[in-house]
């Protein structure tokens, strides 16, 4: 589900509007999140550990 009031999207919205590698950085790291929260498991941990570091390392 998308709640277009979180910061989450407007963070989204901004990472696409200026750096779309990013934003699907970030799509990505959110869709294992739903899943890891439904109980499933996600395809590449080290992959979703990887993007989680990238995108810490990366904010401002």
């Amino acid at each position: 589900e998308v709640n277009p009031k979180s910061s989450i999207f407007k963070t989204l919205q901004e990472a696409y509007a200026s750096d779309q590698a990013k934003a699907k950085e970030i799509s990505e790291v959110l869709y294992d999140q739903a899943l890891l929260i439904e109980g499933f498991a996600i395809k590449d941990p080290i992959e979703y550990s990887r993007r989680i570091c990238a995108l810490i390392s990366s904010q401002d």
